[in-house]
């Protein structure tokens, strides 16, 4: 995965297997998608296998030759603890789906057994599934989502919900974050993850009660994006709840603490 948000993000790279250094895969800043995929092939000649890491935080891959056989280490990053007798903490899991034949071959295993193992269960005959059919970030009003729950319904389109992403959430304070006016456009949504508190240009009510009585009314689910694990410096968040956030210079990100 590339990471850039171009369309050929999701496309396969293709690594050799070294013998004197590892090949090392984990992603960005503790979003387990972001940058990297926890999903690999190992091949063979006419065979091989997929390697799965199940963790929704800051896991590592890596993977090198040795003796002409392939060897891979993979796990949560930075885990160095201990537990008394009675704790226990989750940790990562793994799938690993053996086949012969091609990588294609391969993969359409590995799509069944997620079909039939892991896909969520709807209680109907279909299946649970994206992509969706349409996406926004941040410059989309109350106004715009209503029209896009009401046009899909008159179209007849099925929806099962409709996701709120990044942005609803308030602007800075002005001064903070080294702009001087405190403006913040909307494509800039990150610097302003932190401030959890509708936009009121984008809600006017402050909320998304109209927008879920509608999805309501209409058998769709509202979801909103939310990251508390990490803020801008200068945000409500960080400014209100220090104990919470490691110190970074001013301008960063600063990310909650294990606790």
């Amino acid at each position: 995965m590339q990471g850039s948000e171009d369309y050929d993000d999701f496309g396969l790279e293709t690594y050799k297997l070294l013998t004197t250094s590892w090949r090392t895969f984990k992603p960005n800043q503790g979003r387990s998608s972001d940058e990297a995929w926890p999903f690999f092939d190992i091949l063979g000649d006419n065979c091989g296998l997929l390697l799965a890491v199940g963790w929704s935080g800051q896991w590592k891959a890596k993977f090198r030759e040795r003796d002409g056989k392939a060897v891979i280490q993979a796990g949560m990053e930075r885990l160095n603890t201990y537990l008394e007798p009675g704790e226990e903490i989750r940790t990562p899991s793994y799938s690993v789906t053996y086949f012969d034949g091609t990588a294609e071959y391969g993969h359409n295993i590995f799509r069944r057994l997620i079909l039939k193992h892991y896909t969520p269960d709807t209680g109907n005959a279909y299946v649970c599934r994206l992509p969706l059919s349409m996406c926004s970030l941040a410059d989309r009003t109350e106004a715009v989502f209503k029209s896009n729950i009401t046009s899909a319904i008159r179209h007849g389109i099925p929806t099962d919900g409709l996701v709120v992403d990044a942005g609803w959430y308030t602007d800075a304070k002005p001064g903070s974050n080294g702009l001087v006016d405190g403006s913040i456009p909307w494509e800039k949504w990150y610097y302003q993850a932190g401030n959890w508190s509708f936009n009121k240009t984008l809600f006017p009510n402050g909320n998304l009660k109209s927008l879920s009585q509608l999805g309501k009314k209409n058998g769709i689910g509202i979801s909103l994006w939310l990251e508390p694990e990490r803020a801008h410096s200068g945000t409500d968040m960080v400014i209100n709840h220090r104990d919470l956030y490691f110190r970074e210079e001013a301008g960063d990100w600063v990310h909650q603490r294990s606790h």
